[in-house]
């Protein structure tokens, strides 16, 4: 009876050790993507986009890494209500100008490392690729970098739940429309070359991902 107890124990042990430490799929029905874009002078524009598939990687409860693929023709956009003109400004945001969703229908955020900062807090290091050109995230590129051209901040990770904020230069990813950094444009034409993200990403345990 002894011997079947310890058997049990050390199971329940393991067990738990594991739920602690591995992959966490992500519930991409709960998850929540939302984009920001802007021009210089007037207009700007909000909408959401799906996550695809992905996981978080945990060890002892702590985030350690991951990936993240999106959908890049789930683009929606939530504040012009008219349902022509709403069209008309996602194909735009699908087309070659802006995304190329056709030819470059992924986007891929990768966590390399994650560092705790404090209580629930990280410091996030990885990788982001959108239309086929992967950069380093808060990270400087170059040596006439003045800027980081793909800054994540204000991560928080509860265990089940990654909150961030991440802003990226787009012409870094040959995202060129309306850029006075590319073009000669009128002050009301250009847009900013900023694009700014906020996503609220829900994990759920790897073995129940296929249930949702």
């Amino acid at each position: 009876m002894k011997k079947i107890f310890l058997s049990l124990a050390s199971s329940a042990l393991l067990l738990s050790s594991s739920a602690l430490a591995g992959n966490m799929d992500i519930n991409k029905a709960q998850s929540k993507i939302e984009w920001m874009g802007k021009k210089v002078i007037g207009d700007s524009h909000n909408g959401t986009i799906d996550v695809k598939s992905g996981h978080l990687k945990v060890d002892s409860g702590k985030l350690t890494g991951g990936e993240i693929v999106v959908n890049m023709k789930s683009i929606k956009n939530e504040d012009v209500k008219d349902p022509k003109w709403n069209k008309k400004l996602v194909g735009h945001l699908e087309s070659a100008d802006f995304f190329a969703t056709e030819k470059h229908p992924e986007s891929k955020l990768i966590i390399t490392s994650a560092k705790s900062t404090g209580k629930n807090k990280y410091e996030l290091q990885g990788k982001l690729t959108v239309r086929g050109i992967t950069k380093d995230i808060n990270k400087k590129n170059s040596k006439d970098s003045k800027e980081v051209e793909v800054k994540i901040e204000n991560v928080m990770f509860d265990g089940n739940k990654l909150v961030a904020t991440m802003t990226f230069d787009r012409t870094v990813f040959d995202v060129k429309y309306g850029s006075s950094s590319i073009f000669k444009l009128a002050a009301d034409k250009v847009i900013d070359d900023k694009i700014k993200i906020d996503a609220t990403i829900y994990t759920t345990p790897a073995n129940k991902q296929s249930s949702l």
